[in-house]
């Protein structure tokens, strides 16, 4: 008797475990299946969010653009620069004017004020010894030399 109650509890103790591997297997898979389903929930209301940010982007984009195309670029500057003002430019420049108050007097581009000085600086020596501020008239367009550099003649010689 004895040896059949051993066995008998053997099959218990078996049936037992094996019941239990089945309650942890069935508990392991549902809990399993509820992190899946919270998971796919939150994945979905993540994903709507970023859709919805998206779609933010998108319309601000558009209203960007719309509003990029309603501004019109700048014109740059024209060379305001014609004969009147030029000759209005050397006499302020030559009563000793500096070149941003001859540009703002005369609504003209500074750097062009600034080239003419630079120009008529060359040309001023070369202009006296022909005679043309002397009185004696213009000289011949013919007659007309650039002037040379001075020094090694590099790059900055007419500097």
């Amino acid at each position: 008797m004895t040896l059949l109650f051993a066995v008998c509890l053997v099959a218990f103790q078996l049936a037992a475990a094996g019941a239990v591997a089945f309650y942890l297997r069935e508990f392991v898979s549902r809990r399993a299946q509820a992190l899946e389903d919270r998971m796919k929930q939150r994945e979905s209301v993540l994903e709507a969010a970023w859709r919805q940010r998206a779609d933010l982007l998108e319309l601000r984009i558009a209203e960007l653009d719309e509003i990029s195309r309603l501004l019109v670029p700048p014109v740059p500057p024209a060379s305001g620069l014609n004969l009147s003002k030029r000759s209005q430019a050397l006499d302020l420049l030559r009563r000793g004017e500096d070149c941003k108050r001859v540009a703002e007097t005369l609504s003209l581009p500074r750097n062009e004020v600034e080239l003419l000085r630079k120009v008529q600086t060359l040309l001023a020596p070369q202009a006296g010894a022909q005679g043309v501020h002397s009185g004696q008239g213009a000289t011949h367009a013919s007659s007309f030399q650039y002037p040379r550099p001075s020094g090694n003649g590099g790059p900055d010689a007419w500097l």
